[in-house]
């Protein structure tokens, strides 16, 4: 199954050549090659406003029309980067998709999909169990539901084990002053937009309770705070942003930052909705609110993609839907995907492979260009390695390689659409192990958490191919592949996204 998008993920990846140790050679440093207009907005009928008040459920009916000709001006209060006619649309189509009636800002609220079929819905909890539920076993936890650490089947870059403090100093980039932080812990909100919105001087949200503890977190629930983060942090890795769970404070994130509170229980902003943002307010002080009792409930799967797509709202996205078509006379405001695939901003609550996208799928209503529109707020993370193989990143050999062997490896990030990385290593002539492995799911089974579908390339010194390294169909990486290398000499491998 390929999907619309494959080429534009947002993707995380290891190479590792494993030679052995009599064949590792020092290359050179100088290595030579041998040969080698703004659209008019559309007519349109009703475009909804919202009024402020602090009864959510009474909200959606409290609607009055904005006029065309207040358009930009809604647009220009939510910072929105795209057509009039684009907006227009989306005020049309999406139902969920307001003004805010006092301070013109477009305000979103989600949980469409989530009154799934059976089977929809037993795809999203297998979905869940293989990546994260089958990451621990309950009589390896400790002292039971209370146990203060959490035991981790696997973990990319994280120890064995791990604690609730350190589940709470989780930084997926800690060198950036961007941040979008995850609060799992309860917050107390004053002086922002949500309390202007609500009429309330503070607002009080719990911590994320899967087993009705809220004074403390479980092993489960560590876990799943680790789950939540590395899936996160994996669909903004081409963004130069610190994915974390280190709470800086409201004041160190204005103009910088954004924070998702995931919480338990009532909540006056979000009421009945999974997910609620204001539109481009990233570093504006707005956080996103995600209710996990209304995600599955506490389904971790459903959680870390309500986390990112409500982000996305901030970051200037909106709805991913269908227009009007033969299956779907009357369109719809979230599109649930083809295949494997779904796309963030629609509903990938159920689905295997789930990025950010430019509606490149059939009857796409949305035509923003999701990464696009993102680099707008985050800068785009540069490309880490060579792009040629004139370029090429050397491999180095690690300390404490195997006896016998010599292992090299590079972590990367492919961040830019049709980016192809090169890296090279010397070596003698013999058998050099390929192994290349995208993020991992945060436990075991068949679902990946990666976004990427990736393969790879190893060339001789003179740029001659020797083998194309690929996936099977339903993979996200290939497996271990060993490749004879002919002959002494450097040889090169490129490491580029698949459909």
């Amino acid at each position: 199954m390929s999907w619309p998008c494959a080429s534009r993920a947002l993707w995380v990846l290891v190479l590792i050549v494993v030679v052995s140790a009599d064949q590792w050679q020092q290359a050179s440093s100088s290595r030579r090659i041998s040969s080698i207009s703004e659209d008019e907005p559309t007519r349109h009928s009703t475009i909804k406003r919202h009024a402020a008040g602090s009864d959510t459920a009474n909200r959606r009916t409290l609607l009055s029309t904005v006029s065309e000709e207040q358009l930009p001006q809604v647009a220009a209060a939510s910072r929105f980067s795209g057509s009039l006619r684009t907006l227009a649309a989306a005020l049309n189509a999406d139902e969920n998709l307001v003004v805010h009636n006092e301070t013109d800002k477009l305000l979103v609220t989600c949980g469409d999909g989530l009154n799934a079929t059976l089977e929809e819905q037993a795809a999203g909890q297998a979905a869940a169990r293989d990546m994260v539920a089958a990451a621990y076993a309950i009589d390896t936890l400790g002292s039971g539901p209370l146990a203060s650490t959490a035991s981790l089947s696997t973990a990319l870059s994280l120890p064995d084990s791990i604690s609730i403090t350190e589940a709470f100093k989780l930084s997926s980039r800690p060198g950036s002053k961007f941040k979008i932080v995850l609060d799992f812990d309860g917050n107390t909100l004053v002086n922002s937009q949500w309390n202007q919105y609500q009429n309330l001087d503070k607002i009080v949200t719990g911590p994320y309770d899967k087993d009705s503890n809220p004074a403390t977190f479980s092993a489960a629930e560590i876990i799943d705070i680790v789950a939540i983060w590395r899936a996160v942090a994996e669909d903004y890795a081409a963004f130069d942003v610190d994915v974390t769970t280190v709470d800086p404070g409201e004041a160190a994130l204005k103009g910088t930052g954004q924070k998702a509170i995931i919480f338990t229980g009532p909540n006056p902003v979000s009421g009945t909705s999974a997910g609620i943002a204001f539109i481009s307010s990233f570093g504006q002080g707005a956080p996103v609110f995600i209710a996990a009792d209304k995600l599955g409930p506490n389904n971790p799967k459903f959680i870390w993609e309500a986390v990112s797509h409500e982000v996305g709202h901030t970051l200037g996205l909106l709805h991913d839907g269908v227009s009007a078509n033969t299956l779907k006379p009357a369109g719809d405001p979230y599109f649930w995907g083809q295949g494997t695939w779904a796309p963030i901003m629609g509903v990938a609550y159920y689905a295997q492979v789930s990025q950010f996208d430019a509606g490149e799928y059939p009857f796409a209503n949305n035509p923003q260009d999701d990464l696009a529109v993102i680099g707008q707020f985050l800068p785009r993370l540069p490309q880490q390695h060579g792009s040629s193989i004139r370029t090429a990143t050397a491999l180095s050999a690690a300390a404490g390689s195997e006896a016998g062997w010599t292992t090299a490896s590079k972590e990367g990030v492919l961040s830019v659409s049709g980016q192809t990385d090169y890296h090279y290593f010397a070596a003698t002539a013999g058998v050099a192990t390929i192994d290349l492995s995208v993020t991992s799911p945060f436990g075991k089974g068949t679902h990946n958490r990666a976004n990427l579908k990736v393969g790879c390339a190893v060339y001789g010194e003179t740029g001659v191919l020797l083998q194309n390294i690929a996936p099977n169909t339903a993979a996200m990486e290939p497996p271990a592949v060993n490749v004879t290398l002919p002959s002494k000499g450097v040889y090169y491998v490129s490491v580029f996204a698949l459909p």
